[in-house]
């Protein structure tokens, strides 16, 4: 906190604080991001197995979630945190009209106050706040936008992935683009970058457009990484395999967010690095305590 900013800038600007104090700081922001995931996840495991001291363990969680949440961005942070931290309770929910209706009602509710946090107030009034959703979620709008201005390609972005890691390394000019967002920020919301350090976020539809020639080849990579994926989550999901439980919760996360965003991030390698830290530690861990994630 006192790194990108001090806490008098994010309480009384969190907005742009948050937008443009973290300039800089990319390495410490990771680390924080693995490290509350993982802390989060096994409080959450301990919370979910304990018969003793529950309270204290739910009160350690939540102070952990709320101080990470309000560094990393809040309105998602806070959201991916009590996911993984309840992880345990929504694997043994069974799925119902009443329970989806319920988590609907909760998503909105969270993502309306945790906007009011994210944008200083600016959207007080519900009836904003109702009129802004439609342009959040634009990620059809903007592709539209790519398909009437430039024919579909074959693999025009995709070193982009490794073009962020060349630079970290000095291996690559810093004026070559890493990431296809904010290049096409850039292009057609110049103001949003330039001024604010805010990016429009293309769908991965965009991606598959420029670099897998649409329908005919953006099959392949989605059998690819669907494997993985999937491979994944039979081990945590069906064979009860908790060092995979966390990875596959972020990747479901990931999943969702790369509706608006593209197959190979140029932070695919700190991806990685994060899963095979989440894996090992886990594994670890549960060996020297065993636990159950499944009620009896």
């Amino acid at each position: 906190m006192q790194s990108t900013g001090g806490l008098g800038s994010y309480l009384s600007n969190y907005s742009e604080t948050f937008l443009q104090g973290r300039s800089g700081n990319g390495a410490l922001n990771i680390l924080v991001f693995t490290f509350s995931n993982i802390s989060v996840f096994c409080l959450g495991i301990k919370f979910f197995n304990s018969i003793n001291h529950k309270l204290f363990i739910f009160l350690c969680a939540i102070f952990l979630i709320i101080i990470s949440a309000y560094l990393g961005g809040f309105k998602s942070r806070l959201m991916i945190l009590l996911l993984i931290f309840y992880a345990p309770y929504l694997m043994n929910l069974t799925i119902s009209i009443r329970r989806i209706a319920v988590f609907a009602i909760v998503f909105f509710t969270f993502l309306y106050g945790t906007t009011l946090v994210r944008t200083d107030g600016f959207y007080g009034e519900f009836q904003a706040f109702l009129e802004m959703l439609p342009g959040y979620f634009n990620a059809h709008y903007l592709h539209e936008m790519i398909v009437s201005s430039r024919d579909l390609g074959f693999f025009q972005t995709t070193s982009f992935f490794i073009t962020k890691p060349l630079q970290v390394l000095g291996l690559a000019s810093t004026q070559l683009e890493y990431d296809l967002s904010i290049m096409l920020t850039k292009e057609f919301y110049p103001d949003h970058w330039y001024n604010d350090t805010a990016t429009q976020q293309w769908p991965l539809e965009t991606d598959l457009y420029l670099n897998f020639g649409g329908l005919y080849l953006q099959w392949i990579p989605l059998i690819i990484y669907a494997s993985v994926v999937s491979y994944v989550y039979k081990k945590a999901f069906v064979e009860n395999k908790i060092a995979f439980m966390l990875v596959a919760i972020l990747e479901l996360i990931r999943i969702i967010t790369t509706l608006r965003w593209v197959l190979l991030p140029w932070d695919l390698p700190i991806f990685i690095t994060q899963y095979l830290i989440y894996f090992f530690v886990i594994k670890a861990l549960s060996k020297e305590n065993p636990v159950s994630i499944r009620n009896s």
